[in-house]
């Protein structure tokens, strides 16, 4: 092995290191992303468009004492349980504060359904949880005002294959569990990496890619194909 590869390895293994929760309280984050589609059409719904993303988190900001903008444009909100946030094509994404109980991560999760939901349905819309826009192009959607995403664009249109599907037609939840010390790491990456066949199936919500029907759900679902193709990039 050499010098360098030696040096990643080791800084690697400190990254791990680091994370350890060494008083043992073990907790749980979740992430969720959504989109909002028409009710009538299933089409996505912009950041620009009138009463769009940026009008829904206006018409919410009340439950969030602080707001995350850039210039004029409202992109986040936050409070004490969870931000909320808008990914690329302004799909929104709840951020949960990490929580001992799953029990708590509900509870926050189904307050803020009930602070958006009426607001969606006053305006014709729906939350969806799917893996891939489920109408909508990706070349279609507009990036929301955020300075990040317009240099990942330019980037993806030079390099990789479907980072821009990635950016703009993605959706996915992501869950963070703690670990105490380098036995506990070793048996849940342990219990995870045998578990992945299932929950890969499991989780494989993606029937529509690029407005049509996705055959190829097993072995290699849509989800793979996009972080494959972004890492090559």
């Amino acid at each position: 092995m050499s010098d360098i590869e030696r040096r990643n390895l080791d800084i690697l293994e400190q990254h791990f290191r680091d994370g350890c929760k060494l008083n043992c309280i073990q907790k749980l984050g979740v992430e969720i992303e959504h989109f909002i589609v028409h009710e009538d059409t299933g089409a996505s719904v912009t950041y620009y468009e009138e009463c769009g993303v940026e009008y829904l988190l206006h018409e919410i900001e009340s439950y969030y004492p602080r707001h995350y903008y850039e210039g004029e444009h409202l992109l986040g909100l936050y409070n004490n349980d969870c931000s909320i946030s808008l990914e690329p094509a302004g799909q929104l994404e709840i951020s949960i504060v990490p929580k001992e109980s799953i029990r708590v991560i509900q509870k926050i999760y189904q307050t803020f359904l009930r602070q958006l939901l009426p607001v969606l349905q006053r305006c014709g819309y729906r939350l969806v949880t799917l893996g891939y826009q489920p109408v909508s192009r990706a070349d279609d959607l507009p990036l929301i005002p955020k300075k990040r995403y317009d240099y990942m664009d330019q980037y993806f249109q030079s390099s990789g294959t479907r980072g821009r599907n990635m950016m703009r037609g993605t959706a996915a939840t992501q869950v963070s569990i703690d670990y105490c010390c380098e036995k506990d790491f070793q048996r849940k990456y342990k219990s995870a990496y045998l578990l992945m066949p299932a929950l890969k199936l499991l989780t494989d919500n993606t029937p529509v890619f690029e407005g049509a029907p996705y055959q190829a759900a097993w072995p290699e679902p849509t989800s793979g194909i996009m972080w494959t193709a972004s890492a090559a990039a």
